[in-house]
């Protein structure tokens, strides 16, 4: 994929993504001792392209009547990753994140920009309106750019969610309602099995 391609697919995917009335936007690093999260309440705004060239990805994350800001520049984070994994927050249940990384980096490590469900949870049951607009967009992206998108679960060398508090049942009976299709286990090897099958090969794979 060409630079340029790779902007503007993560422009439509950060864009869209930014819609969503329960959305924190995390940045940092937590190796590195600090992460800021901003809960924009649906006032996050991405603005429109302003240069060409090698500043073709330059974007600012904007709070609607706030001077609060991020620049991005969306050439230099090519990859997004919808990642499950386990959260402090939530007492260790899965968070529900879109990771936008570097080429190389692995997002279950690292990113540039996370973009998080602020509560996917109440009473430790799924809120199946926020955790089902999260999968209709996983779903749709993958769809229309998958060689920009993809999907992680997981935490740690095994990259495995092994949360027995989760509620599987929940998101197998939302996933049936979304898709059609039955999620084979309890398991982020078997929702990874069942995304993939569902993701539109890209270009250089066909």
């Amino acid at each position: 994929m060409s630079p340029e391609s790779s902007v503007d697919s993560i422009d439509a995917i950060l864009r869209e993504s930014l819609t969503d009335p329960d959305l924190t936007l995390v940045s940092g690093h937590w190796p590195d001792g600090a992460v800021m999260e901003i809960m924009p309440r649906g006032r996050a705004r991405l603005s429109t392209p302003r240069y060409g060239g090698a500043f073709a990805g330059l974007r600012d994350l904007q709070i609607e009547g706030e001077p609060h800001h991020l620049h991005l520049d969306l050439a230099r984070l090519p990859c997004a990753t919808y990642v499950l994994a386990p959260s402090v927050c939530f007492g260790f249940r899965p968070s529900f994140e879109l990771r936008l990384t570097r080429a190389h980096d692995e997002a279950l490590e690292r990113y540039g920009l996370g973009l998080s469900i602020g509560t996917p949870y109440r009473g430790g049951r799924l809120q199946h309106e926020a955790v089902g607009r999260y999968f209709e967009r996983l779903i749709d992206h993958q769809q229309r750019f998958p060689e920009s998108v993809s999907f992680r679960a997981g935490a740690g060398p095994a990259r495995r969610l092994v949360v027995s508090s989760f509620d599987w049942d929940g998101l197998a009976g939302l996933l049936q309602r979304l898709t059609g299709q039955t999620l084979a286990a309890p398991s982020s090897e078997a929702l990874s099995s069942l995304l993939a099958s569902l993701r539109r090969a890209p270009e250089n794979e066909r």
